[in-house]
């Protein structure tokens, strides 16, 4: 089945080149356990899905099956493209909140660079 986390996580490895010890030295696990999320016989932990995301360059939601763009939307990256600014700059301009509550300067300094870190993947692979 290719819409499976397993196939996901195994396709995106290949695609970047990493044998299985490679991603799981990566991501601080052991190759079998790896192969067990590859072959959908163990569901990673939420950590561990998210550090595997991050190194494959994708989103949890891809991995889990709940999107099938494993690259952030055309409208994510005009919008980070329109942000023109330090972080700092970014930080003082927009008070943003999740569930009623602003976002702490620490998370949202780890997800403009998340956002960044996306956009140039993206671009490079243009």
């Amino acid at each position: 089945m290719t819409d499976t986390l397993g196939f996901r996580i195994k396709s995106l490895r290949k695609k970047r080149g990493l044998s299985q010890e490679a991603l799981a030295q990566i991501v601080g696990l052991t190759r079998s356990s790896l192969t067990a999320y590859e072959i959908d016989r163990t569901t990673p932990p939420s950590e561990v899905l998210t550090k595997l995301s991050k190194t494959l360059g994708t989103s949890s939601d891809y991995l889990l099956g709940l999107t099938d763009s494993s690259m952030p939307s055309e409208a994510e990256v005009r919008f980070v493209n329109s942000l023109d600014l330090d972080n700092d700059e970014l930080l003082q301009k927009f008070d943003l909140k999740v569930d009623g509550q602003v976002i702490p300067p620490e998370h949202l300094e780890l997800a403009i660079g998340l956002l960044r870190s996306l956009q140039q993947q993206r671009s490079a692979g243009k």
